[in-house]
């Protein structure tokens, strides 16, 4: 089984944070942000395919078993057990679609350490300044409203 570079990061993060036995979503993304030197992205989460990925990459190779939990607020509690359990049923769905609207952690985030994401970023500018230079006309072709134009043939 092959872990992209954030399911990687996210087993190692596991590994690390071992002697707790239950601890949240929050504080994983938290010690990812510290050992990879992210800035930015404070209230990012995890994805849970991501988080159970690499769960299950620990159980087969390490036979360290996590639980995942749900509370009431679509938080993600992950606790270290005897025997592995995942999310299952309503409480999977209802932590899919909240994932829609949250700001999650991407392997393009791991990226900025070696450099890509500062590439991406002077493409993207020099994309807006040939843009600037070539200013196309708006959408909609904007016409002023003459009121008077209406009302000059009426007396």
């Amino acid at each position: 089984m092959s872990l992209t570079p954030l399911q990687s990061q996210i087993q190692a993060t596991l590994k690390s944070i071992g002697e707790r036995t239950r601890f949240s979503e929050a504080i994983l993304a938290k010690k990812i942000r510290e050992q990879c030197k992210i800035e930015g992205k404070k209230k990012a989460g995890i994805a849970l395919l991501d988080l159970e990925k690499a769960a299950s990459f620990l159980e087969e190779t390490e036979n360290i078993h996590f639980s995942f939990m749900l509370n009431s607020a679509n938080d993600l509690l992950v606790e270290k057990t005897e025997t592995s359990r995942l999310l299952e049923g309503e409480a999977r769905q209802r932590r899919l679609k909240s994932e829609k609207s949250m700001s999650l952690f991407t392997n393009s985030d791991l990226d900025a350490d070696s450099g890509k994401k500062s590439d991406r970023q002077d493409m993207r500018s020099n994309h807006t300044n040939r843009t600037s230079r070539n200013a196309r006309p708006a959408r909609t072709e904007r016409k002023s409203l003459n009121i008077n134009s209406n009302f000059e043939d009426w007396e």
